[in-house]
């Protein structure tokens, strides 16, 4: 469904609603690329009577996508993908989550504020990964909490979120930076790293003109 636009519903009477089938196992990343009408993401749960032929990795938590626990389908592990569409100003994103995928939240033009909640359990263990392109073209994000456990931003990960103020990296585990990941994020000012930080990728604050402190 990349790139359509248009699409407003699956399996649902209601506008913005996307109602994935029991028996839909898995997806490829970013299944809903720039849907921009979809506001939620429901994945029906199995029928008790139902037996499935494969091991189902997908699920939906607060209307996004994600994949999940291969033994416990309550447990998300990575964020697959966010509704676009939704009108919602803030997202928390679970504290069981490792990984954000590619284009996962790419241009939620409403979304200003996201949380990465803290580990409950193996928090010296735990390690959180912003995949590339997650938040690229967000044009109104302006505040991002990250995890403790956060230890490595992939290229293009913030690209475009022309309102981030500050990025404050001091109580992390972040280890590396990938290329490009804040290019153009024109409003940034101030950026604190923490001792963990070895690599930093090219033109990592290209374009960052309002940039006073590092």
């Amino acid at each position: 469904f990349r790139l359509c636009q248009n699409l407003k519903r699956i399996n649902s009477d209601t506008d913005g609603r996307v109602v994935i089938p029991y028996y839909v196992v898995a997806f490829s990343n970013a299944p809903f690329y720039r849907c921009s009408k979809i506001a939620s993401f429901e994945v029906e749960p199995t029928p008790p009577d139902i037996t499935l032929s494969e091991t189902k990795i997908i699920n939906s938590y607060n209307n996004a996508l994600y994949y999940c626990d291969l033994t416990d389908n309550t447990k998300m592990l990575r964020l697959l993908q966010y509704p676009i569409g939704s009108t919602s100003e803030s997202y928390t994103i679970p504290n069981t989550v490792t990984n954000t995928c590619i284009h996962s939240f790419n241009f939620s033009s409403h979304l200003k504020d996201v949380t990465f909640e803290e580990p409950q359990e193996n928090i010296d263990t735990h390690i959180v990964h912003i995949g590339e392109s997650t938040f690229d073209e967000c044009k109104n994000l302006t505040n991002v909490n990250f995890s403790s456990s956060l230890t490595k931003i992939s290229g293009y990960a913030f690209r475009g979120c022309s309102k981030l103020l500050n990025l404050d990296f001091s109580q992390t585990k972040l280890e590396s930076i990938g290329y490009s990941p804040f290019q153009s994020c024109i409003a940034l000012t101030n950026v604190s790293f923490p001792s963990t930080l070895t690599s930093i990728g090219s033109y990592s604050f290209y374009n960052c003109r309002d940039l006073e402190t590092d």
